[in-house]
């Protein structure tokens, strides 16, 4: 039995972002995983932010690797740090989906060069 089955979701996103923080490639980002609140929840969702509060979906979590759930809570930290909710307040109104997809794919290629052989974290892939 692997470590990642032994614990909650709750327990591997702490450990996810004790992990980053110590990390020297990510523990610039530190601060902004003390903004808001982060909760698990059962419905079915990925990840989603209100540029402050953070919720993560339990099944989804329970899916990812750990690498790949690193990414997923620097992706989500990320529309915090760049304020994308206010920022482009205005295209979100306009077309929430596509905004959200242009500022998904910003954060995605910035993480990806950060880490582009996958040392620390992982792009998610489609089970």
């Amino acid at each position: 039995m692997s470590i990642k089955s032994k614990l909650t979701a709750e327990q591997r996103i702490e450990l996810v972002h004790v992990s980053l923080m110590r990390s020297r490639e990510f523990a610039l980002f530190a601060g902004l995983f003390m903004v808001g609140s982060v909760e698990v929840v059962d419905v079915p969702v990925t990840a989603c932010t209100n540029g402050r509060d953070v919720k993560y979906g339990r099944e989804f979590v329970g899916e990812l690797t750990d690498k790949e759930l690193a990414f997923l809570v620097l992706h989500e930290n990320m529309h915090k740090c760049y304020r994308h909710l206010t920022t482009w307040s205005k295209l979100y109104d306009t077309d929430r989906d596509c905004a959200n997809m242009a500022c998904d794919y910003v954060i995605n290629i910035q993480l990806c060069d950060l880490d582009p052989h996958a040392q620390l974290i992982a792009f998610p892939t489609d089970k």
